[in-house]
């Protein structure tokens, strides 16, 4: 989502401050990082990206994160340094992702120049198409009034295009849109935490006019937003690492 936003906390040596002294001088950083959040899942030589709508890859001609190795490779926009912390935008990255490195990009070392460079139809045109988002009357009142707990975000409309960026593509996988009916009518919701809340959306399928029919394009609904719980299982977890 490009208008995503993360903070990343340096913890490296005595001093992490001085180990981004002229990092502020770049625009955009590359973030390599665990993906941590995986489960037991195996890994399989062909995967099922959710653009593609159930179609196969090969998960090396994919961003999968169930690799061999389960690295990821982000590139973010530079926001802010701020002594050992980075702001970032656009990254695609969960709360609490163990970073492996942090480099400059640098458009003469990361680019090809004037090479051409071409990628399947699949991710110029991809088979599923961008849907639209609406949010309910409570979803729109509950923004504004937790809006002043955030700390990534420094307005309602940031936040609520954040929020736009990350349902407009369906981040639900394969596995989820086949399990069963996320319609609002279904009970059934997608749950994803931003900054300091957590959001829960419905999606609906959208009739097609010209055929007559339902067709397999849907729509997303922000039913409810409240404050993050996903920051307090992770509290809960780390008093029960603590206890002897």
């Amino acid at each position: 989502a490009p208008t995503s936003r993360a903070r990343l906390d340096l913890l490296f040596g005595s001093a992490p401050a001085h180990a981004l002294q002229g990092l502020a001088e770049f625009s955009h950083v590359w973030v390599l990082f665990v993906f941590h959040d995986n489960g037991n899942k195996a890994i399989k030589a062909l995967v099922h990206p959710p653009r593609l709508d159930g179609e196969t890859q090969g998960l090396f001609a994919t961003r999968t994160p169930h690799r061999p190795n389960p690295i990821g490779l982000s590139l973010c926009r530079l926001v802010e340094v701020k002594g050992s912390v980075l702001v970032l935008s656009g990254c695609d990255i969960i709360h609490g992702t163990p970073i492996l490195d942090v480099k400059p990009y640098i458009p003469s070392y990361d680019t090809h120049g004037t090479d051409p460079v071409s990628v399947p139809a699949w991710i110029a045109n991809p088979p599923i198409a961008d849907i639209a988002v609406a949010f309910s009357p409570a979803a729109e009142e509950a923004l504004v009034r937790l809006a002043p707990t955030f700390s990534l975000f420094a307005s309602v409309e940031e936040a609520r295009a954040a929020i736009v960026d990350v349902l407009k593509g369906d981040p639900r996988s394969v596995h989820l849109r086949n399990k069963g009916d996320f319609s609002a009518a279904s009970g059934k919701r997608f749950v994803f935490a931003l900054d300091q809340v957590d959001v829960t959306a419905s999606f609906d399928a959208v009739s097609d006019d010209k055929a007559g029919v339902t067709s397999k394009v849907t729509s997303a609904t922000v039913d409810e937003i409240v404050p993050v719980y996903s920051r307090l299982k992770e509290e809960l977890r780390e008093k029960a690492r603590a206890k002897p």
